[in-house]
């Protein structure tokens, strides 16, 4: 028996709500299993208010929770409100470096965003603004020494990565220290490419201009 026209657009109008609360506890789930296989956990946006250093992921960071929409440019402008300090959040898989809300001034003043959720009354880290994991720049000065430094730095990868330690500020101007662990004497202006080594904490040079 077909349905009147008035029960029809009733239907028409519960189905979406229906699918999209669907999607909602499917998303959820999904957060939650990908720790402990379990459903329910909190979800939320932080900023980090403390370092986060990868080898110290017992410690954890403190953060803030976000009040911006990602969705809108992880609340790009530094005037963009957060709520209070809250406790510490943890990096159970100690791979994730990032920087503090106000460790530099306006317009590196941002923290590093990251999504996170409660895991037996704990807040943990699910994904992070990555770390810079390659540059390049021009060296600054000839050099014959174990370390040198570039200027007109870019960060070539991860997509969106983030130098945590210095701002663009500072290492355009030359203050970027990188390591010659191949023993190479070159030139000013030389263009060099260096990769972070997180075994110790360093740029480490993995190519330079031949000549």
């Amino acid at each position: 028996m077909p349905f009147s026209p008035e029960s029809e657009l009733r239907i028409a109008k519960i189905v979406p709500e229906v699918e999209r609360r669907i999607r909602g506890r499917r998303q959820g789930d999904h957060r939650a299993r990908w720790f402990n296989g379990k459903g329910g956990a909190n979800f939320r946006y932080a900023e980090l208010a403390e370092d986060l250093d990868p080898v110290a992921t017992t410690s954890g960071a403190k953060f803030y929770f976000a009040t911006w929409i990602p969705a809108d440019g992880w609340g790009v402008d530094d005037s963009t409100p957060v709520s209070s300090l809250t406790d510490k959040l943890y990096d159970p898989l100690g791979i994730y470096r990032g920087r503090a809300r106000g460790k530099y001034s306006s317009t590196h003043s941002d923290g590093s965003k990251c999504e996170i959720v409660s895991i037996g009354g704990e807040w943990v880290v699910q994904k992070m603004e990555p770390h810079a994991l390659l540059i390049t720049g021009a060296a600054t000065a000839d050099w014959t020494a174990s370390t040198f430094t570039i200027d007109g730095v870019s960060i070539m990868q991860p997509i969106g990565g983030l130098i945590t330690d210095q701002t663009p500020a500072v290492y355009n101007a030359g203050n970027i220290t990188v390591h010659d662990v191949h023993d190479w004497d070159g030139s000013e202006n030389d263009r060099v490419e260096a990769v972070w080594n997180e075994a110790t904490d360093q740029w480490e040079a993995i190519q330079k201009d031949c000549g």
